[in-house]
């Protein structure tokens, strides 16, 4: 085995990171629940799946990905929006829009994550994909039976 491929590869801990939150801002776009402790959760998992990629970026620089500023800066925003220390009040027509905003953000970074921690070659990157999707749908399901 080389030292190549012992390190853990960045890429694929991005993509994981970046697709936590995105069942989550499903059901808040979509308002299936309107309870204020969803938004809560919603709140802290954005947060701190925002400081876990930014705190990726502290490591040591033979294992770092290199994140363009814009994407940095995007995460700091984000993270500084969701907020659940000192959160931001706003309308919900707005909150609908941010929610928005941040799921397609985070799709888009998955899939770049996702497409560059996994070949063409390699089928094993589509097995976590699809996993998540049943993960999701089973989520959402689950979500409104109990609204």
């Amino acid at each position: 085995m080389s030292a190549e491929e012992d390190k853990p590869n960045i890429n694929r801990i991005h993509a994981i990171l970046y697709v936590i939150p995105v069942p989550f801002l499903a059901i808040a776009v979509v308002g299936i629940s309107s309870t204020y402790d969803f938004y809560v959760v919603l709140r802290y998992v954005v947060f701190f799946v925002c400081l876990a990629v930014l705190l990726i970026g502290w490591i040591p620089k033979d294992m770092r990905s290199k994140e363009p500023a814009g994407i940095i800066i995007a995460n700091v925003l984000i993270a500084v929006t969701f907020n659940p220390f000192v959160p931001l009040y706003l309308f919900r027509g707005a909150w609908v829009v941010i929610d928005l905003v941040a799921f397609i953000y985070f799709i888009f970074r998955f899939y770049i994550k996702r497409k560059d921690a996994y070949s063409e070659n390699n089928l094993k990157g589509y097995l976590p994909a699809g996993m998540y999707a049943i993960m999701c749908i089973i989520f959402i399901l689950f979500a409104l039976n109990n609204v």
